[in-house]
């Protein structure tokens, strides 16, 4: 039988030992979402970690690729929103078709409020893309 390694017994300081299973927790955590358990730290060889951990580098940008088009998507679906929302109501600023659209997603005491972010995070837009709108 096959005994198991800790991230302990791959690592040869306790410096190093520490960092490597900070780093490997996070990663684990950045692609797949959550904190690996005891058993997910166990490896049959410093082969089986280094799978592992390839097999985790892959997963985190698979996600990111992800994030990358939801993203994108998002931000065409604004702007989509606001060519149309601008096609409506002739003559209006940015800033009124904006409160426009705010107002019609119940979000209009965020706007007043200066919460820009909140509605980013609502309408799925990476953090300040509604300022840099604003003000450009």
């Amino acid at each position: 039988m096959t005994s198991l390694l800790t991230l302990t017994q791959i690592a040869s300081t306790s410096a190093e030992r520490a960092s490597k299973a900070q780093v490997f927790s996070d990663l684990h955590k950045d692609a797949l979402g959550f904190r690996p358990r005891d058993r997910a730290c166990l490896f049959t060889s410093v082969e089986d970690f280094d799978g592992t951990w390839d097999y985790l580098i892959e997963e985190l940008d698979a996600s990111l690729a992800a994030e990358a088009a939801t993203e994108k998507m998002h931000i065409q679906q604004f702007e989509e929103r606001v060519a149309l929302t601008s096609s409506v109501v002739l003559g209006a600023s940015k800033a009124d078709v904006i409160r426009i659209m705010v107002d019609a997603d119940g979000l209009l005491d965020d706007f007043r409020a200066g919460d820009l972010d909140y509605i980013d995070y609502n309408w799925g837009l990476p953090y300040g893309h509604l300022r840099a709108f604003l003000e450009a």
